[in-house]
């Protein structure tokens, strides 16, 4: 397996799974009848509920507290696989935060996600 350090690409795909991750989110909101949220009227409150949920979810992925095994620590780093080929599977890191990713512009375009736009 050959892993790949590769700050461009790791942000582009970063920013696409964080529109998917809000639009996921969004789904759930909207269908869970205990919370008040509608896609179809997404005001500040719901837009600061989804924001919450978002970050505090994409923020475990880059805990810097890390997981403990027979006294090591292993920090979580996300990384994307390229389509497996016969030869080599390509992994990509990088070093984007990805819960500094969720702001305004992505949460808006994760609504549009999950409304199927």
């Amino acid at each position: 397996m050959k892993l790949t350090k590769d700050d461009p690409l790791y942000s582009t795909l970063s920013d696409q799974f964080v529109v998917r991750y809000v639009a996921r989110i969004a789904r759930i909101l909207d269908r869970e009848p205990l919370i008040k949220f509608n896609l179809n009227e997404v005001g500040q409150a719901e837009r600061d509920l989804l924001f919450t949920v978002c970050f505090e979810g994409v923020v475990n992925f880059e805990d810097p507290r890390s997981c403990q095994d027979g006294g090591r620590a292993y920090r979580l780093r996300p990384v994307f696989q390229g389509e497996p080929d016969v030869e080599t599977e390509t992994m990509i890191f990088g070093d984007t935060a990805m819960h500094g990713l969720i702001d305004d512009p992505i949460l808006e375009l994760g609504i549009q996600r999950a409304k199927g736009h």
